[in-house]
């Protein structure tokens, strides 16, 4: 074989296994030939990666750093929509999340019934006096709401035939006239002026 230079030969692009390369043996200072068959081996020229267990997990998987690997668990492993862990010592304003509404940022509790509010019971000790008395106008009381009322005569009255009851009482108002007893003795008085008097021994005087 005479001597040429590499890049003069004729380019061959595909070698067939007993192709035969020219190498130099660096421990023998010498060159020599190897197969392309003997060339290529001891090494892969191709792999396809088959994991059994990645392959028979659905879903996430973890590894826990010693070549293991399980699936991972929802709620424990990772957070899901529906998660409800507690998530402590975690920064960053509550605007990160996508929902950011529907929170309250500060609140102040007035609770003065300026608006309308429903309570099933309202407590006794919220209730003031003056609550009540500035209605006074606009309230109505009928005798069956009064636990002690006694008997009594209404406007118009007549007495007919029968036992009369008697009563204990010191003035009389028939409206324009009033009577009076005091000391035993009865003053008959109108528009707040003494007119009579009928005394103890039955003297009338006029005054």
């Amino acid at each position: 074989m005479s001597t040429v230079k590499i890049s003069e030969l004729t380019e061959l692009t595909s070698a067939a296994t007993d192709d035969l390369l020219l190498i130099t043996d660096s421990d023998a200072n010498s060159s020599k030939k190897i197969t392309k068959a003997n060339l290529l081996s001891g090494y892969l020229t191709s792999y396809t990666e088959t994991d059994p267990v990645v392959g028979a997990v659905t879903g996430l998987v973890k590894a826990d750093g010693a070549g293991n690997i399980s699936a991972a668990v929802a709620g424990t492993d990772y957070l899901t929509g529906s998660s409800t862990n507690t998530l402590t010592n975690k920064s960053g304003n509550i605007s990160q999340w996508t929902n950011d509404s529907g929170y309250l940022t500060s609140f102040t509790e007035t609770n003065d019934l300026t608006v309308a509010v429903t309570w099933a019971n309202v407590p006794d000790t919220n209730i003031t006096q003056s609550s009540v008395t500035q209605h006074e106008a606009a309230l109505t009381i009928t005798e069956s709401q009064i636990s002690d009322l006694g008997t009594y005569l209404e406007d118009g009255f007549s007495v007919t035939a029968g036992t009369l009851t008697t009563a204990n009482i010191t003035t009389a108002d028939f409206g324009n006239y009033t009577v009076t007893e005091t000391s035993g003795d009865l003053l008959f008085a109108t528009g707040g002026n003494t007119k009579m008097k009928l005394d103890t021994n039955g003297g009338f005087t006029i005054l």
